[in-house]
C-alpha cells in the first residue's frame, strides 16, 4: 500500500490520536492532503498547532483542528469526546494512534500503571464514548496501534481481571509495554465481534524511528536512548528492517483508507507492515 493509493476521504470526518508526531502526523497528513476533515487528537496545544501548519502549508484548503486529549487523564478523555459530539454528526474513521513506550513505572491520577493508561484504558473510553458518532457513518473504522511487543507479555487466567494485577509491576518494563500492546489487540477483537458494522483491526506498523524511544530513555538513561536511536539506523541502513514514519504509517492507512476493508469486510484482524 502506498499513499497514492489512497482513495479520495471528502466527506470524512477522522481523529487520530497522537496525531502531532511520528506516523499519527504521517496518517494526518495524508487523510487531510486526500480531503478528510481531521481532528489532532493531542494534550500539547502548541504542538498540535505546529503540526496543523505543517499539513496547512501543503494543503491549505485543508481542515484540520486540534481536539485536546490526555489520555493520562480519564476526564480529559471525558471532555475530549464530548467536545468533539458535539460539533460533529458522526465519525468515519478513529485512529487509535497514541502511546508510549518502555516508560518508568508510575501511576496516573486515575490510579493506573501510565503505560497501561495511555495505551489502552484511554482509549478503551474515548473509543466507547464515541461509539454512538461511529454509528453514524456508513463506512466506520476504527484503527488500533498496537505492537509485535505485544509478545512481550504472557497472558494467564489472572490477566486483566483487576486493577491490582494491571498495576503489578510485571518485572520489566517492557513486559508492562507488552501488556498494554497484547490488550490493543484484545480490544480490537472484541470490538470487531460486538459491532460488525464497524470495521475494527489492529495493526503493528513496524519497527521506526519515533519519539517512542524518550520512554526508554527516561526508563534506563540516555545511553540507552542512543544505543537504541543507532540500532536503528542500522538495521534502516544496513538490513532495510527499520521504516521511516512515512512508511510506518501505511499499514494504518490502509486499514482506514482502502476500498476493499469495506467491501471484502475486513475486521477483527491484526495486520502486520505491508508497505
Amino acid at each position: 500500500y502506498t499513499a497514492d493509493k489512497i482513495p479520495d476521504q471528502t466527506g470524512k470526518t477522522v481523529i487520530v490520536t497522537g496525531g502531532n508526531t511520528g506516523i499519527g502526523y504521517e496518517t494526518a497528513l495524508q487523510i487531510a492532503l486526500h480531503g478528510a476533515k481531521v481532528y489532532i487528537a493531542a494534550r500539547s496545544e502548541s504542538r498540535a498547532q505546529g503540526a496543523i501548519e505543517k499539513i496547512r502549508a501543503q494543503k491549505p484548503s485543508g481542515s484540520v483542528e486540534w481536539l485536546k486529549l490526555d489520555l493520562q487523564d480519564l476526564a480529559s478523555v471525558q471532555a475530549a469526546a464530548k467536545a468533539f459530539s458535539s460539533k460533529e454528526s458522526k465519525l468515519d474513521v478513529l485512529y487509535n494512534n497514541a502511546g508510549i513506550m518502555a516508560s518508568p513505572y508510575q501511576l496516573t491520577k486515575d490510579g493506573i500503571e501510565s503505560q497501561f493508561q495511555t495505551n489502552h484504558i484511554g482509549p478503551f473510553l474515548f473509543t466507547n464514548l464515541l461509539l454512538p458518532k461511529l454509528k453514524q457513518s456508513t463506512d466506520a473504522r476504527i484503527v488500533v496501534t498496537s505492537s509485535s511487543a505485544h509478545s512481550m507479555y504472557t497472558a494467564n487466567e489472572d490477566s486483566y481481571t483487576s486493577l491490582e494485577e494491571v498495576n503489578s509491576q510485571h518485572g520489566s518494563t517492557w513486559t508492562r509495554y507488552g501488556q498494554s500492546k497484547l490488550a490493543n489487540v484484545l480490544f480490537a477483537m472484541e470490538l470487531a465481534n460486538k459491532f460488525p458494522d464497524i470495521k475494527t483491526n489492529a495493526c503493528h506498523p513496524g519497527v521506526i524511528n519515533t519519539e517512542l524511544s524518550r520512554g526508554p530513555g527516561a526508563s534506563y538513561g540516555k545511553v540507552v536512548q542512543k544505543v537504541m536511536e543507532g540500532t536503528m539506523w542500522f538495521g534502516s541502513s544496513a538490513l532495510g528492517a527499520v521504516l521511516s514514519p512515512p512508511q510506518g504509517a501505511l499499514t494504518q492507512l490502509f486499514l482506514g483508507t482502502a476500498l476493499e476493508v469495506k467491501s471484502q469486510s475486513i475486521s477483527g484482524k491484526y495486520y502486520q507492515p505491508i508497505a
